[in-house]
């Protein structure tokens, strides 16, 4: 081989070489390929993280084309997304991590003296994790009167803790009195529980003795029945309400505010509002406090005039004899739904 021939041979290779350094680079510059950012994040327990927000430097192809696979749960630990696009393959390590204080709220609670109340129980707390609940502070004796303040501290199982105060008012209820103008009975209207709660008074003549327990409706919102002790002042069998419907048995508590049966349409013992008939054991009136028939009666005959009424408030319980069922009225039936079904004069 002449000393040409090889200078060509020699030049030939170097094209040859050059031509596919040129060849490969070309393939390697238009194939896809892309970055992450990172190689780690760490999130917040209910921030599930944007995986697609962690991709750069892509190189012919869109972000959205990369398959991206992950085994993430919304749960305190360590997780892996898988991302690929062609035979380009990353991975970004999840750590979840609960550093959030837990929400906690609680409202201020009133007790009458000798009652109870789960102090836990009054608590909101707002978590992802578990939480236990301490109470602490100045935890109230439930037999003495007085303003307690609690604090109530919410911890969940990673540490974090939160608080807040509230108070507890236990007050001595307003029927513990001796008796008023020789009055055999008192009667008790709770208005968070519907419920109306007949006392006798006890060897010291204090009105302490639960009697008889009844279901009741008194005011709805924007129809609140007033709350306070006051002294009954007068009776009708018979009585024409505001709404033009009539009352049976009412009982006048405080001006327009009276005792008195579930309405009637008109005066009539066979026409009943039988849809609000079924609405006893919930606020439903405007403003009196609504009876069964056989209820409101027992009151009529049994209280003399001039008897006390207290009406108060009390979350914890609806009363020492508690709430009994309701009556319903079947409002299908058209024979009977006109009858109030505790009514004794009703023709079954």
């Amino acid at each position: 081989m002449g000393k040409n021939t090889k200078i060509l041979a020699a030049a030939g290779a170097v094209c040859l070489l050059i031509g596919g350094l040129l060849g490969w680079n070309f393939y390697q510059a238009s194939r896809p390929y892309f970055e992450l950012t990172q190689e780690s994040i760490t999130a917040e327990l209910g921030s599930k993280p944007d995986l697609i927000e962690y991709i750069t430097a892509v190189r012919n192809a869109e972000a959205e084309e990369i398959l991206i696979s992950s085994d993430y749960k919304d749960k305190v630990g360590s997780y892996t997304a898988n991302y690929s696009l062609d035979k380009v393959e990353r991975s970004l390590a999840i750590r979840v991590e609960d550093t959030t204080a837990p929400v906690v709220k609680a409202e201020d609670l009133q007790v009458m003296t000798g009652g109870f109340a789960d102090l836990k129980a009054q608590v909101y707390v707002g978590d992802l994790s578990p939480v236990s609940v301490e109470i602490s502070g100045d935890i109230p004796d439930f037999g003495t009167s007085g303003v307690y303040t609690v604090t109530a501290e919410a911890i969940d199982e990673y540490g974090n803790a939160s608080s807040c105060d509230f108070t507890v008012t236990v007050k001595d209820p307003l029927w513990d009195v001796k008796g008023i103008n020789g009055q055999p009975y008192l009667v008790a209207v709770n208005r968070v529980h519907n419920t109306v709660t007949v006392y006798e008074k006890d060897e010291e003549g204090r009105y302490t003795k639960p009697l008889k327990a009844m279901v009741c409706s008194v005011g709805k919102a924007g129809h609140e029945t007033i709350p306070g002790r006051f002294d009954t002042e007068g009776r009708y069998e018979w009585c024409y309400m505001v709404d033009g419907s009539y009352g049976r048995y009412a009982i006048r508590i405080y001006k327009g505010i009276m005792f008195h049966s579930v309405c009637y349409f008109s005066k009539s013992i066979d026409n009943l509002e039988y849809e609000e008939f079924n609405k006893l054991g919930e606020a439903a009136s405007l403003g009196c406090i609504r009876l069964c028939v056989s209820d409101v009666k027992w009151l009529y005959d049994n209280c003399p005039n001039g008897f006390p009424c207290v009406i108060y408030d009390d979350e914890t319980t609806p009363g020492p004899l508690g709430k009994p069922e309701t009556v319903k009225v079947d409002v299908n039936d058209e024979i009977r739904r006109g009858w109030d079904p505790t009514d004794p004069e009703k023709p079954w």
